[in-house]
């Protein structure tokens, strides 16, 4: 199984991991990013990268934890799937899941990203399922994340900037949907800010995705190999992850290779 993303940010799924045998080759394609500043056109071709090298190593499913890169190929991606033969799951698969099993009651909150919630997709899937919800963008939480800054005091200023910059927003809500699986780490900061209880604010990216997995065989252990097609000067890309999986209370092997995918 191959995971592929623009970073590590979305390890969180990792959480909801079902056991099986296996390999699982998790991908952050850095050579690239970011991604929402490419063109679709662009990001069509980094995801045919991906299902390329999944193709040469005999994978035969791809996950796309990335909004931007499952927006990308929404309309190609049956056309994708059957031209490499690889099964592809994405965030539209897994944030329709969650439509179907959550039972949403009271208020809800949706802290989205400026490029997911331009697209209108989530919005659309929300009304089809009578979810009415109030919307925050999330830029300056994001942007604390995407720099690797995870310190809960950190979050919680930049959660308050944003916040600041919103409208018509309630001191409370019953259910909080993080729109990008990054905000996960998040979760506790938006649990207190907002006042929800912890297990409705919801990932449904980490959360929803495994649901989709080809698990053929059930096991005990899964072996993830984590790569990036890219190193960042001056960054120990090793010591970061360890820090990201510590937040998310994952165990495992945490080395990082590099990978050559073009």
């Amino acid at each position: 199984m191959l995971i592929a993303d623009s970073c590590f940010c979305w390890l969180s799924l990792l959480s909801y991991l079902p056991k099986y045998d296996g390999e699982i080759t998790y991908v952050w394609d850095y050579e690239k990013n970011p991604f929402w500043l490419r063109p679709q056109h662009e990001v069509v071709h980094i995801v045919e990268d991906w299902l390329s090298y999944a193709q040469k190593k005999n994978i035969s499913q791809l996950l796309i934890p990335c909004n931007t890169a499952s927006l990308a190929i929404k309309e190609k991606r049956e056309s994708l799937s059957e031209k490499y033969n690889i099964s592809i799951v994405t965030t539209i698969d897994a944030f329709q899941t969650m439509l179907n099993k959550v039972t949403f009651s009271g208020k809800v909150l949706l802290v989205w990203t400026k490029g997911t919630i331009a697209s209108w997709v989530y919005q659309d899937l929300l009304e089809k399922a009578w979810v009415d919800a109030d919307t925050l963008v999330g830029t300056h939480i994001e942007s604390c994340i995407a720099n690797w800054r995870i310190e809960s005091w950190v979050m919680k200023e930049a959660l308050i900037k944003d916040i600041q910059e919103a409208w018509d927003l309630s001191q409370s809500y019953d259910f909080v949907i993080c729109g990008c699986s990054c905000f996960s780490y998040a979760k506790e900061v938006f649990a207190g800010q907002f006042k929800a209880p912890w297990e409705q604010v919801i990932d449904p990216i980490a959360r929803f995705t495994p649901s989709w997995w080809n698990v053929q065989q059930e096991g005990w252990e899964n072996t993830i190999r984590y790569c990036t097609t890219k190193l960042k000067e001056g960054i120990d890309m090793e010591k970061l992850v360890w820090a990201f999986l510590d937040k998310l209370s994952i165990q495992g092997g945490r080395e990082v290779s590099l990978l050559k995918i073009r």
